[in-house]
């Protein structure tokens, strides 16, 4: 049955909308239980050194296959255009910054603000377009780098101090030897990783944009087959250099599975496919829904399901000013890929 359009705006009626509705929601739903996969990943394996390379190698290979198996299905082959290269290289730099940063950031902190502080990456590209292709500034771009910027102060400054101090001083005197104080007010290196996973975020959907943007609608598989194959090496190489060394107990004290360096690597290939599924729906759906609800369901809907997530199963807390910070930062990132 032929889709309905709407002749004023080119856009499909309500009734065929519903089914990219439903697959938007759909793929924000597995987003928000693939970033699970890290946490649970950490809790398992965090006891591992080098174990983030290993994450990442598994990670990267098995989205290369994934992305290799999509450029076969489609029926554009694997091909290395030069055009494309440079563009892939790109890509690659940011993702292995972007992924390093993230998976340690979850380590350190909550995962809820690793999650929306990465998506902040946004800006990188919204700021080069305005730069580099003139596009105009608006008003609700305006306004949502501000409520970004007022995000990151209260997730910084808006856990209280003393009692977190006060929380590590009861804990240490615990004769149980129960775990360290709540995240709600992690350590600087939390943030430095924050701000890493954010960068190579942003340069990764940069080297798309730029692509995109001097061969529109051709080389989409061969940038992200090409640039993770690139990625994939990166992390062979840094798992060879550091090879993974078991260093105490896993965090949830459950003994590690009979080899020990493929703890939790299943955690792994999840998430990586349920990104790359997650990539693949999105590259359906935006083209076919309003730019505002696609962005209410993949960042609004997503977050407010990882909030639900995080405080069930892994018993998460947020300050209230951070609480606040979550909201402004969902509205920042809404008004500035919306509009």
């Amino acid at each position: 049955m032929r889709e309905r359009r709407d002749s004023a705006k080119g856009r499909l009626s309500p009734r065929s909308d519903m089914k990219y509705y439903l697959l938007s929601l759909l793929g924000s739903t597995i987003g928000s239980y693939t970033n699970m996969c890290v946490k649970q990943y950490d809790r398992r394996a965090g006891h591992i050194r080098s174990s983030t390379a290993l994450f990442n190698l598994i990670l990267a290979a098995v989205s290369t296959l994934y992305f290799a198996a999509l450029s076969l299905v489609s029926g554009n082959g694997i091909g290395l255009h030069r055009e494309v290269f440079g563009c892939s290289v790109l890509r690659a730099a940011g993702y292995v910054m972007g992924v390093i940063g993230y998976l340690e950031a979850v380590h350190r902190g909550p995962l809820l603000i690793s999650i929306v502080v990465s998506q902040m990456g946004s800006l990188i590209p919204i700021i080069y377009s305005i730069i580099v292709y003139k596009e105009p500034v608006t008003l609700a771009m305006a306004a949502g780098m501000a409520a970004l910027f007022g995000a990151l102060l209260l997730f910084y400054g808006g856990s209280p101090k003393a009692k977190a101090a006060k929380s590590d001083d009861s804990n240490n005197s615990s004769p149980e030897g129960s775990a360290p104080a709540d995240r709600s007010r992690p350590k600087p290196f939390f943030w430095l990783f924050c701000a890493m996973s954010s960068v190579g975020n942003g340069i990764a959907i940069l080297a798309a944009k730029i692509q995109q943007q001097a061969q529109p609608g051709l080389y989409r598989e061969e940038l992200l087959f090409w640039s993770m194959v690139m990625v994939t090496g990166v992390f062979l190489v840094m798992l060879l250099i550091r090879p993974p060394k078991v260093e105490g107990e896993p965090e949830d004290g459950k003994p590690p599975f009979r080899i020990p360096v493929l703890t939790g690597a299943h955690w792994a290939v999840l998430y990586a496919l349920g990104n790359s599924t997650v990539n693949y729906i999105s590259t359906i759906t935006v083209s076919k829904l309003p730019a505002i609800v696609f962005c209410m369901i993949g960042t609004g809907f997503g977050i407010i399901l990882t909030v639900f997530n995080t405080r069930i199963i892994f018993k998460e807390k947020l300050a209230p000013l951070q609480y606040g910070g979550l909201a402004l930062a969902v509205a920042g990132l809404i008004l500035l890929t919306a509009f």
